[in-house]
């Protein structure tokens, strides 16, 4: 405890010092623990947090779609708000994406089989379906097949006036006549990094709903290596104003105001402890029977930024990247213990703060965004076969 207290009290230290003078008092944080007793394990991509008008204040939100078919929301002190059945729209064929909050009456189930949004009530009752499959047609002769998933990120799924952004997963027709295993590959990877990245979705919430693909090239803007495996799940952040992207393999953050893919600038983020990004693995006969494998290996032991949020009631960003592996750690090792640091950026980009995490009784992953704070999940590590009935958090609150 005294350990926690002595890394706290530096943390605090270093973000009084390094404030930017723009603001008009500075920035600080506290942090406080905060158990969620969910009852059932947390369904990746379908947690996050949301203001709820009936209660007052914000709410966060667990879920599980497979077994239980449950959400439950939370208040920042760990008090129990609703369980919501989602038995109303969960099927043994949907396959979820995930699970967001948009108000108390819009909870928004996204699947990529088939491909859909389903909007529900905290009753549970679904009160609208959009199938995407009736809403865009890739007039594209190479494509199979494409899926529409949302971002990796927490609170990442809607933007402004009714907009829903989901990344476009293409799957690229097979030529059953080559047999080139190499060249196949390399044509596969050039055909899907050139597709449009997003899938926009307007006016959800009126009967004049429409989609429309955008950003083509997108991973042009990170690197020019079409030919190279590397991350194409979404990792993408929306606020109200802009909506930001970034990648595994790169140091670099890009962003631009919805609508605007024209305007995009970029700025980078950089670790006091660790170098951030690696090059995209090029397809070779060396490499093509185990991408996977070299991918995984790779990521896990260079440093990569991994969320990104924006917390609005105090106008900082919030980021946190992955850490190289120490030498003496092996893959297996790290893997469950991964290296980690948080960001605090101010709204002009600037970082004001970077404190490491690595070691420290802290999950990799799991973190939820709030208003003014970040909650950063506890690790587990009892062997206790209930260990999912209860979720432990810091949260590591923003002050002005």
């Amino acid at each position: 405890m005294n350990e926690l207290k002595a890394i706290v009290f530096v943390f605090i230290l270093h973000m009084i010092a390094s404030c930017s003078n723009r603001y008009e008092q500075p920035i600080n944080i506290a942090m406080s623990d905060v158990s969620f007793h969910t009852g059932f394990p947390t369904h990746i991509k379908c947690y996050g947090s949301y203001f709820d008008k009936k209660y007052g204040e914000e709410l966060v939100f667990f879920a599980d779609p497979k077994s239980s078919r449950c959400l439950k929301t939370f208040n920042l002190k760990g008090e129990l708000k609703d369980s919501i059945s989602l038995t109303g729209v969960i099927s043994d064929k949907l396959i979820i994406d995930a699970i967001n909050i948009y108000s108390r009456d819009t909870i928004v189930v996204n699947s990529y089989y088939p491909n859909s949004i389903y909007m529900l009530d905290h009753s549970g009752h679904v009160w609208k379906t959009i199938f995407l499959d009736d809403m865009v047609q890739w007039k594209d002769s190479t494509i199979d097949q494409a899926e529409y998933w949302s971002s990796t990120q927490p609170n990442s799924i809607f933007a402004a006036n009714g907009t829903i952004y989901l990344s476009n997963q293409v799957f690229v027709k097979m030529d059953p006549h080559e047999t080139d295993k190499v060249k196949t590959y390399k044509r596969i990877f050039d055909l899907m990094h050139r597709k449009p990245y997003f899938l926009k979705v307007d006016n959800i919430f009126s009967e004049s709903t429409a989609a429309n693909t955008e950003l083509n090239d997108y991973y042009s803007l990170f690197t020019d290596e079409y030919e190279s495996d590397s991350f194409v799940i979404p990792f993408f952040h929306t606020t109200d104003s802009l909506i930001f992207l970034f990648a595994p393999f790169s140091d670099k953050i890009l962003y631009y105001p919805h609508g605007k893919p024209e305007q995009m600038a970029t700025f980078t983020i950089t670790s006091d402890y660790s170098d951030i990004g690696f090059a995209p693995i090029k397809v070779s006969a060396e490499t093509v029977d185990s991408l996977g494998e070299i991918m995984s290996r790779t990521a896990q032991a260079n440093g990569g930024i991994t969320r990104f949020f924006y917390h609005p009631q105090t106008q900082v960003y919030s980021v946190i990247t992955s850490l190289d592996k120490p030498e003496n750690k092996t893959i297996e090792e790290n893997y469950y213990d991964r290296r980690f640091s948080l960001h605090i950026l101010n709204k002009e980009f600037k970082k004001i703060a970077e404190q490491d995490y690595s070691y420290k009784g802290y999950d990799f992953g799991g973190d939820i965004p709030t208003e003014d704070a970040i909650l950063i999940k506890k690790r587990n590590d009892s062997n206790n076969p209930m260990r999912h009935e209860k979720i432990e958090y810091s949260h590591v609150r923003f002050n002005r």
